[in-house]
């Protein structure tokens, strides 16, 4: 039996199964020197130049598909390969593999060479770029010598400051975002100072990024009106100029910020490319590429059929294009250079991509993803993207990203299955170095420098919304904040992290080493924390929280935010370097603090009309702002999501309008008990006929029922008259649900003269985390008001004294 095998081409091997020894993979040749009439079988031509390698990856692609079903590869040899359209792969290109002779050695850029460079005056070049002026060809990067090149930038350094305002709050992400929307044309204008802009500016030509706080909107520009100092964006802004109180912008492509060397634009009305080169840069020489693509390969699914088994491997990819349009949080609407989606058992590994505009790995919903050894760099968005499904990132280096979208991320993942993301090195980064999300995955043996080195509220490693994630034996350092914001920090949990652990894990000159905002049940352990002065440890809104087994060395104050979210501290070491240590309550401040033993005031926001009760808090029936309700009734800070208020009157009526925010949906209930479902109560001072002073209770619920109760003193008949008067409405959204209140003024007995005060407050029962949440905090029962608010009528109402 053996030798009848042997005969066959098969050998037996003691416990290794039977293969096939003369079995090849099938394999097709590219070659800048090829030629798509070949085969692709030959490496190199053959004698006669009959056969030989294809010349472009997509006649390869095409090729490989006479063979689908079984292991196949594409191998690219050495050399520059260019890709004018989107290599697209789908179901039917599974087991195959795609790899190059080395990253640094084969090479595929996602555009075509510029070539016929002339020399103009003031030490420019130009060459022509065809279908530019007709609107045909349009791109944001140019890549010269390998190099990502700037764009013409005005101002050269720092930022414009521009006079557009947005005075709206901001209620959290998990609160649904702006308390209002943005109307249309606050997001596409934007009003200039005196003197920063003028007549000279090309609408056809000029970008402009509007900053926010942690990201910014890139966008062309419509219109420009020199005489009212007005830009109008031929697209919407993320954010509107002026958001978050941030007002500064940058304009780009305009010739007029074209002063170094290296810089280019691209002149639209032209229709040709202007730049100035480097010195000792021979322009008749320099390898110059601009992109015609998005993406150079995208390997895409469907939910019926998603590509199995895809490899890229041991190559370059450079040069690609984005559209001009905001990109969002982490430039997310950008595409990257690999495109992955809807697929499985995905590899990249061994890959170089560097000079995109956009992102250099973009994945959604792939399971068993392992991007492996892979070096993304000099990339206008963020490194790697990954979403959905989990999967393995290892032993990558990402660097030098968000070179046109500073809200970028060198690596993003998150969604339902576990990640494993280990051994990476990543750094010099103008937002977050990672941002996870996720449920049980491991971010751990990272190194990360240089991040934050331009946006807000971010960190080195951000963590938001997720489940059951390890940080653990990371090393951070050198994170410093630049400018004013709502800080940067080394290791953050965000909105909604619930039972996540930071453990052994080390922070290097940062002075907020670990951030923790709207958590649950975290814990932060082992870790030693260095800085070279003052350090701060930040807990807002959290609840639960375990800090064990630590070292914080510093050099001044430790101070600990809002430490009533502390459930555990235990075991800390303190190292002070500096005269003095301190001792252990000067980190931890005694909970509560001296009670308040007065009222709490707002003044009343008056209405010209009463607002339609519907729960929907939509529109200009309400007016902006209103008041935080922030307070346990202890007087202790609030935990979890915030909770808002709005207190309100017109000539007849109080109005109230309350916003809650829920983190946890599947936690929530919705019944009609009040202190076990959600529930809002307003309790409000009356004055009987006689003189005397009563306080009413009313409590609602979300189904759009209230009930009138007498715990406050009310007789049960008083109680009932005033719910018979008193309207009322609630709606319920995925994260927050809200309710409108009526109440007649004369069934209160007050009248609302100047300065007059109406003793009143609001309280929140949130089931998710069983919480009381008060404008002012009692000292006792919800409903007491002598420690709780008081809303001050500062001008007489319409008709009255």
């Amino acid at each position: 039996m053996i030798s009848l095998l042997k005969a066959a081409g098969w050998t037996l091997i003691l416990g290794v199964p039977i293969v096939c020894a003369c079995a090849q993979t099938p394999t097709w040749h590219v070659s800048p020197d090829g030629n798509d009439a070949w085969s692709g079988g030959l490496a190199e031509p053959n004698a006669d130049g009959t056969d030989g390698p294809l010349a472009t990856l997509a006649a390869a692609v095409e090729a490989s598909r006479a063979r689908g079903g079984e292991p196949r590869r594409i191998l690219l040899s050495p050399g520059r390969h260019y890709v004018e359209t989107m290599v697209a792969l789908g179901p039917g290109d599974g087991q195959l593999t795609i790899e190059g002779a080395g990253a640094g050695e084969s090479i595929v850029y996602g555009g075509r060479r510029v070539t016929g460079w002339k020399q103009e005056g003031d030490g420019l070049w130009v060459a022509e770029a065809p279908g530019v002026k007709e609107g045909t060809w349009d791109f944001r990067a140019l890549v010269v010598n390998d190099r990502l090149c700037p764009r013409a930038r005005y101002p050269q350094t720092g930022r414009l400051t521009h006079e557009s305002q947005f005075p709206v709050r901001w209620m959290s992400t998990a609160g649904g975002g702006w308390e209002r929307p943005p109307t249309e044309q606050e997001r596409t204008t934007l009003k200039y100072k005196e003197g920063d802009l003028g007549p000279w500016l090309s609408v056809r030509n000029a970008e402009v990024t509007v900053y926010h706080m942690w990201d910014e909107s890139m966008v062309g520009l419509a219109a420009h009106d020199a005489a009212t100092r007005t830009l109008t964006f031929s697209s919407p802004a993320g954010h509107p100029p002026g958001a978050f109180g941030v007002k500064t912008y940058v304009l780009w492509n305009v010739k007029e910020g074209l002063t170094e060397p290296g810089q280019w634009y691209l002149d639209r009305d032209a229709g040709r490319i202007v730049y100035r080169p480097l010195e000792g840069e021979d322009m008749a020489q320099a390898p110059v590429v601009a992109p015609c693509v998005e993406s150079l390969i995208q390997i895409q699914g469907t939910a019926e059929s998603r590509v199995l088994g895809v490899a890229v491997r041991n190559l370059t990819l450079s040069t690609t294009t984005t559209p001009c349009k905001a990109g969002g949080f982490g430039a997310n609407s950008y595409r990257g250079a690999l495109q992955i989606g809807t697929c499985r058992d995905v590899e990249v590994t061994g890959v170089e991509i560097t000079n995109t505009a956009g992102h250099g790995i973009k994945e959604w919903n792939t399971p068993n993803l392992l991007v492996r050894d892979c070096h993304l760099h000099h990339l206008g968005a963020g490194g790697l993207r990954a979403g959905g499904a989990g999967g393995r990132i290892e032993d990558n280096r990402i660097h030098h990203i968000g070179m046109l979208y500073p809200s970028a991320i060198a690596l993003s993942a998150g969604g339902p299955d576990r990640y494993v993301i280990r051994r990476n090195e990543i750094h010099d980064t103008p937002y977050s170095g990672m941002s996870i999300g996720g449920t049980e995955t491991v971010i751990e043996e990272n190194l990360l420098y240089r991040c934050m080195q331009e946006l807000h509220d971010g960190a080195a490693i951000y963590v938001g919304g997720a489940r059951g994630n390890i940080l653990r034996r990371n090393v951070v350092r050198d994170i410093v904040k630049v400018g004013e914001g709502y800080g940067v920090s080394a290791y953050y949990l965000d909105e909604k992290c619930r039972d996540c652990v930071v453990e052994r894990n080390v922070s290097l000159g940062v002075s907020r080493p670990t951030h923790n905002h709207m958590t649950l049940g975290c814990t932060v352990r082992d870790n030693v924390f260095v800085a070279d002065g003052d350090m701060d440890l930040s807990f807002a809104r959290s609840s639960g929280f375990r800090v064990v087994g630590n070292t914080f060395q510093l050099n001044g104050k430790l101070t600990v935010g809002d430490p009533d979210a502390i459930a555990e501290w235990s075991d800390n070491l303190i190292v002070q370097t500096g005269e003095a240590s301190p001792a252990l309550a000067d980190a931890m401040p005694a909970v509560p603090r001296t009670p308040r033993d007065k009222p709490v005031y707002a003044n009343a926001a008056f209405l010209a009309r009463p607002p339609v009760l519907d729960g929907k808090h939509e529109g200009d029936e309400w007016p902006a702002g209103g008041i935080g309700l922030n307070q346990l009734p202890d007087q202790r800070a609030a935990r979890g999501a915030p909770v808002s208020a709005k207190l309100c009157a017109d000539a007849t009526h109080l109005h109230i309008a309350v916003a809650v925010v829920t983190m946890f949906p599947e936690d929530r209930k919705t019944g009609t008990q009040w202190g076990v479902d959600e529930g809002v109560e307003v309790a409000v001072q009356g004055s009987r006929e006689d003189g005397t002073e009563v306080v009413y209770v009313l409590r609602g619920f979300t189904d759009g029922g209230f009930v009138s109760t007498p715990v406050g003193g009310a007789g049960e008949q008083e109680a009932a008259a005033l719910a018979g008067q008193v309207g009322y409405a609630a709606e319920v959204g995925k994260q927050v649900w809200r309710c409108e209140w009526s109440i007649p003024l004369t069934a209160l007995g007050f009248t609302p003269a100047s300065d007059a005060q109406l003793p009143l407050n609001v309280t929140v029962y949130r089931s998710e985390d069983a919480q009381y949440i008060q404008w002012a905090g009692t000292l006792g029962e919800t409903w007491e008001l002598g420690r709780g608010g008081r809303l001050v009528f500062r001008e007489p109402l319409p008709g009255k004294p």
